[in-house]
């Protein structure tokens, strides 16, 4: 949707599928930090491999962007870029102690505190100030991703999480989710002297 923008910083977010047509496609975001505009997407069903050189070449492009892959259900993604000495790729620790001994973990792991964590962000962000998102299957998306309460839970405002209905996907709203995240609110864009970069 729009070509890189010298001294600006770009934010990658990618939840990783399945190659099969029956799984989960993949799905990756490009943001603008500076300005919150959606710039350029990945989906369908790829490989890993595949995946991972594109989300590779995508973010060199985009100025060496920030790349956060969730890898809590398939690592291999985020694995590989690490492999590959991506130099921008974001990294998690599991605990303190874990990571003690055996350090950072590459991709973003999205557990019962972190996705409501980006989720909420994401809510707030559409809430204040809608972002340019021109992929018309992201807010088709959003039409299925509703609040599902715990059954049987004695406080069903709050117990529960969101989810995509029936067999609609989620992919598109994880990946905004992801890139939103890691992404301040806008503010002026960057001046060549003022980026180290």
């Amino acid at each position: 949707w729009e070509y890189p923008k010298p001294h600006h910083q770009y934010v990658v977010g990618a939840d990783p599928g399945g190659e099969r047509v029956d799984r989960d496609p993949s799905c990756a975001y490009v943001v603008n930090k500076h300005t919150h505009e959606m710039v350029a997407q990945i989906y369908g069903h790829l490989t890993a491999s595949d995946l991972t050189l594109a989300l590779a070449e995508v973010g060199y492009y985009y100025n060496t962007a920030h790349v956060v892959v969730e890898s809590n259900f398939n690592p291999t993604v985020a694995n590989e870029l690490h492999r590959m000495n991506y130099p921008n790729l974001y990294y998690y620790f599991k605990d303190a102690q874990i990571g003690a001994l055996q350090g950072r973990n590459p991709g973003f792991n999205t557990n019962v505190k972190t996705r409501p964590e980006i989720l909420g962000n994401l809510k707030q962000l559409m809430t204040e100030r809608t972002p340019n998102i021109p992929d018309p299957h992201f807010w088709k998306e959003m039409e299925t991703f509703v609040f599902v309460p715990k059954a049987a839970s004695l406080n069903p405002d709050r117990d529960g999480k969101f989810q995509a209905v029936g067999k609609n996907h989620d992919d598109r709203i994880i990946a905004a989710a992801l890139a939103y995240f890691f992404t301040p609110p806008p503010g002026p864009p960057p001046t060549p002297e003022a980026d180290p970069n």
